[in-house]
């Protein structure tokens, strides 16, 4: 994250600039997070809230997975932006609650969730978190990030344990693919396709409205009645503009 600072400010510069960003796989360690990068945020108007494994991924020196949600100000104000109560897996899956004036509601959780085969302990645990915090929390719920996962008819070949794990856990949640009716590509390099990567995912709950659902914007009482996915060199997960209530 800390070495890719000319592509997420690439990222808070476009117009509009996004609300909300998730990343993943920041590989930050905890306490580590530069000056020069949360003044980045700083300076373009965004609240960072990071989360780090305590751990170093096996033989390659450096932290494993790591997520990040970066809140706009301007668009929370005067929300209230809150730490996620949890139970958070740090560095896999964390991120903020926001609470308007007004009494709207919405939870953000940014994911890493590492292939199975690479991390038994992990992978099914940030799976059954999601599960049991959807199906628990009565509020508008996004999850975004690095699933390993991949939706069904996105491959051309069979799916993998992978995608089967991630196509379950939707189901079980409740969740469901905001952009369903996408077929995104392969794995690529960040920032060559914009319709994003299939093993990318952004995730919403009951009470967030799909894309094409615009005319619904008026007749909701919070600020993110509908969610917009854009596709960069990170991944962002951008809300459509509409004023808090209260």
């Amino acid at each position: 994250m800390q070495n890719n600072q000319h592509n997420i400010t690439s990222l808070l510069t476009l117009e509009p600039p996004p609300d909300i960003v998730l990343l993943s796989e920041t590989w930050t360690r905890r306490e580590t997070i530069s000056e020069d990068f949360r003044k980045l945020c700083t300076t373009h108007g965004y609240s960072l809230h990071v989360s780090s494994t305590p751990k170093l991924a096996s033989g390659r020196g450096r932290p494993k997975g790591g997520t990040a949600v970066l809140i706009s100000t301007t668009w929370a104000h005067p929300s209230t932006v809150k730490q996620w109560k949890g139970p958070a897996v740090p560095g896999y899956l964390d991120g903020v609650e926001i609470d308007t004036d007004g009494g709207g509601s919405l939870t953000i959780l940014a994911a890493y969730v590492p292939p199975t085969y690479s991390d038994l302990k992990h992978a099914p645990l940030i799976r059954e978190t999601i599960v049991a915090a959807t199906t628990q929390i009565v509020r508008p719920t996004i999850v975004g990030g690095d699933f390993n996962g991949a939706r069904r008819g996105e491959r051309d070949g069979d799916c993998t344990q992978g995608d089967s794990l991630h196509n379950n856990m939707i189901r079980a949640s409740g969740l469901r693919s905001f952009n369903a009716d996408t077929r995104r590509a392969g794995p690529c390099f960040a920032g060559d396709t914009l319709i994003g990567s299939r093993i990318d995912d952004l995730l919403v709950g009951t009470g967030v409205q799909p894309p094409d659902a615009e005319e619904a914007l008026s007749n909701c009482d919070f600020l993110t009645a509908s969610v917009h996915s854009h596709a960069f060199n990170l991944f962002a997960a951008i809300p459509s503009q509409s004023s808090p209530a209260g």
